[in-house]
Protein backbone atom coordinates (compact mmCIF):
# COMPACT_ATOMS: atom_id res chain seq x y z
CA UNK A 1 0.00 0.00 0.00
CA UNK A 2 1.40 3.28 -1.03
CA UNK A 3 1.11 6.27 1.01
CA UNK A 4 -1.49 8.22 -0.72
CA UNK A 5 -3.86 5.25 -0.07
CA UNK A 6 -3.08 5.56 3.92
CA UNK A 7 -4.15 8.85 4.10
CA UNK A 8 -7.20 8.43 2.00
CA UNK A 9 -8.39 5.82 4.74
CA UNK A 10 -7.18 7.47 7.80
CA UNK A 11 -9.10 10.87 6.19
CA UNK A 12 -11.91 8.68 5.52
CA UNK A 13 -12.18 7.12 8.95
CA UNK A 14 -11.74 10.46 10.47
CA UNK A 15 -14.81 12.28 8.52
CA UNK A 16 -16.88 9.37 9.27
CA UNK A 17 -15.95 10.00 13.43
CA UNK A 18 -16.05 13.12 13.40
CA UNK A 19 -19.85 12.65 11.72
CA UNK A 20 -21.01 10.04 14.07
CA UNK A 21 -19.41 12.42 17.05
CA UNK A 22 -21.52 15.33 15.79
CA UNK A 23 -24.81 13.28 15.14
CA UNK A 24 -24.57 11.99 18.68
CA UNK A 25 -24.00 15.21 20.36
CA UNK A 26 -26.91 16.66 18.22
CA UNK A 27 -29.10 13.59 19.28
CA UNK A 28 -28.36 13.88 22.34
CA UNK A 29 -29.57 17.68 22.81
CA UNK A 30 -32.79 17.05 20.79
CA UNK A 31 -33.55 13.92 23.56
CA UNK A 32 -32.63 16.35 26.39
CA UNK A 33 -35.13 19.02 25.38
CA UNK A 34 -38.00 17.30 25.09
CA UNK A 35 -39.99 17.88 28.20
CA UNK A 36 -40.05 14.81 30.35
CA UNK A 37 -43.59 15.85 31.65
CA UNK A 38 -45.40 16.31 28.43
CA UNK A 39 -47.87 13.24 27.51
CA UNK A 40 -47.22 11.37 24.48
CA UNK A 41 -50.14 10.90 21.67
CA UNK A 42 -50.00 6.97 23.16
CA UNK A 43 -50.53 8.21 26.86
CA UNK A 44 -53.08 10.47 26.36
CA UNK A 45 -55.19 7.42 24.04
CA UNK A 46 -54.76 5.21 26.93
CA UNK A 47 -56.39 7.87 29.56
CA UNK A 48 -59.13 8.53 26.99
CA UNK A 49 -59.49 4.89 27.30
CA UNK A 50 -59.74 4.86 31.05
CA UNK A 51 -62.24 2.51 32.31
CA UNK A 52 -65.19 4.13 34.46
CA UNK A 53 -63.60 2.24 37.22
CA UNK A 54 -60.03 3.70 36.86
CA UNK A 55 -61.70 7.13 37.17
CA UNK A 56 -63.39 6.61 40.28
CA UNK A 57 -60.04 5.95 41.64
CA UNK A 58 -58.61 9.09 40.09
CA UNK A 59 -61.21 11.47 41.43
CA UNK A 60 -60.95 10.15 45.27
CA UNK A 61 -56.83 10.61 45.16
CA UNK A 62 -56.55 13.95 43.91
CA UNK A 63 -58.62 16.50 45.77
CA UNK A 64 -59.72 19.73 44.25
CA UNK A 65 -60.20 18.03 40.89
CA UNK A 66 -62.82 16.71 38.73
CA UNK A 67 -62.37 14.24 36.09
CA UNK A 68 -65.34 13.56 34.07
CA UNK A 69 -66.48 10.08 33.55
CA UNK A 70 -67.00 8.21 29.98
CA UNK A 71 -69.75 9.87 28.15
CA UNK A 72 -70.35 12.63 30.43
CA UNK A 73 -71.58 15.86 29.87
CA UNK A 74 -68.77 18.07 30.09
CA UNK A 75 -69.94 20.72 32.53
CA UNK A 76 -68.55 21.53 35.79
CA UNK A 77 -70.09 21.24 38.83
CA UNK A 78 -70.41 24.28 40.56
CA UNK A 79 -67.53 23.27 43.35
CA UNK A 80 -64.78 23.38 40.19
CA UNK A 81 -65.01 26.61 38.90
CA UNK A 82 -61.73 26.40 36.75
CA UNK A 83 -62.58 24.41 33.15
CA UNK A 84 -59.22 22.75 32.06
CA UNK A 85 -58.29 21.58 28.59
CA UNK A 86 -54.87 20.23 27.64
CA UNK A 87 -54.28 22.10 24.22
CA UNK A 88 -51.84 20.86 21.85
CA UNK A 89 -48.55 22.63 23.43
CA UNK A 90 -49.22 23.66 27.16
CA UNK A 91 -52.35 22.77 28.89
CA UNK A 92 -54.76 25.60 29.52
CA UNK A 93 -57.42 26.73 32.16
CA UNK A 94 -60.24 29.47 31.69
CA UNK A 95 -61.93 31.06 34.35
CA UNK A 96 -65.07 32.94 34.58
CA UNK A 97 -63.69 35.85 33.76
CA UNK A 98 -61.99 34.73 30.41
CA UNK A 99 -64.35 35.79 27.38
CA UNK A 100 -64.54 32.31 26.11
CA UNK A 101 -65.43 30.48 29.36
CA UNK A 102 -69.06 29.70 28.32
CA UNK A 103 -67.95 27.87 25.29
CA UNK A 104 -65.20 26.05 26.64
CA UNK A 105 -65.71 22.42 26.56
CA UNK A 106 -63.62 21.15 29.76
CA UNK A 107 -61.49 17.75 29.81
CA UNK A 108 -61.43 18.34 33.47
CA UNK A 109 -61.96 21.04 36.02
CA UNK A 110 -60.17 22.44 38.97
CA UNK A 111 -61.68 23.75 42.40
CA UNK A 112 -59.16 26.59 42.35
CA UNK A 113 -56.77 28.81 40.39
CA UNK A 114 -53.98 27.63 42.70
CA UNK A 115 -54.65 24.10 41.94
CA UNK A 116 -54.40 24.08 38.76
CA UNK A 117 -50.93 25.85 38.25
CA UNK A 118 -49.55 23.48 40.62
CA UNK A 119 -51.12 20.82 38.06
CA UNK A 120 -49.19 22.61 35.45
CA UNK A 121 -51.57 24.22 33.72
CA UNK A 122 -51.21 28.07 32.57
CA UNK A 123 -54.19 30.50 32.28
CA UNK A 124 -55.76 31.15 29.12
CA UNK A 125 -55.52 35.35 28.63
Amino acid sequence: MDKNNIYKILSFCSIAVIGIGIGFFFGQKYKGSQNPNTATPEEIAKIAKTSKEEIKIIEKTVPEVYFFKLDENRICPKEYVIKAKFGTDTPVFYTSQNKLYGRVKPELCFATKEKAIEKGFVEKK
